[in-house]
């Protein structure tokens, strides 16, 4: 558990505080970013799921149980205890996200609010990989998978499987692009250097949007 809380604390520093020693950002963390704390109670009840000793158990889950509502008010998130998330996980805003049980999360991931990633009934949930990135108002419905370095636009929909270093956006979601080797997808940023195919669909993406359209005489 320590371990995980480390990679995500330091994630966290990276992202906001220039890559500070966890050490000297940690109060302001836990005071600016309020997601900040859900993401530690979750590995509190993971970690306590885990415990052997039936009577150390118990008294872990109790424990987990009383501070669950208070952290829900005070970060605006909710995630399951059974939900599988690898080390990494960052929060950055307040509110609005919900990670319902039987979904498998991968490492480094990054969440911005109003994230929903659900399942449709006594479904499983989404199998997701390393490096995904989430925009404002993002959902992810149903038993789906999502490979490495998958970027979901905001107020997107994602009902089918997305493959490896792709972008999505959209209601539902569709693929705008896929990563380029030139572009570090973990930093979530795009790079000046793009490939003449992607410069050449913009442009005349461009170029059609700007047409006005003509009538037929009768």
């Amino acid at each position: 558990m320590f371990s995980e809380l480390n990679a995500e604390l330091k994630q966290y520093s990276r992202f906001c505080y220039q890559g500070r020693p966890v050490w000297r950002v940690l109060a302001r963390i836990l005071y600016v970013h309020p997601a900040a704390l859900a993401v530690i109670w979750y590995r509190v009840g993971s970690a306590a799921r885990r415990i052997r000793v039936p009577f150390v158990r118990q008294l872990s889950q109790l424990v987990y149980l009383i501070g669950m509502p208070f952290v829900r008010i005070y970060s605006g998130v909710q995630i399951k205890p059974q939900t599988k998330i690898d080390p990494g996980l960052t929060i950055l805003h307040f509110g609005g996200i919900l990670i319902t049980r039987d979904c498998t999360i991968g490492a480094n991931c990054l969440l911005y609010h109003n994230v929903s990633i659900v399942t449709m009934r006594s479904q499983r949930g989404a199998t997701i990989g390393n490096h995904f990135y989430a925009g404002t108002d993002a959902t992810i419905l149903g038993t789906l998978s999502i490979e490495d370095n998958v970027t979901v636009g905001a107020g997107a929909v994602v009902t089918k499987s997305v493959p490896k270093d792709a972008v999505v956006a959209g209601v539902p979601a569709r693929i705008l692009r896929f990563w380029e080797p030139s572009e570090d997808a973990s930093e979530n940023q795009t790079l000046p250097n793009r490939s003449p195919e992607w410069l050449t669909y913009q442009t005349d993406t461009a170029r059609a949007e700007r047409q006005p359209t003509t009538r037929r005489k009768a």
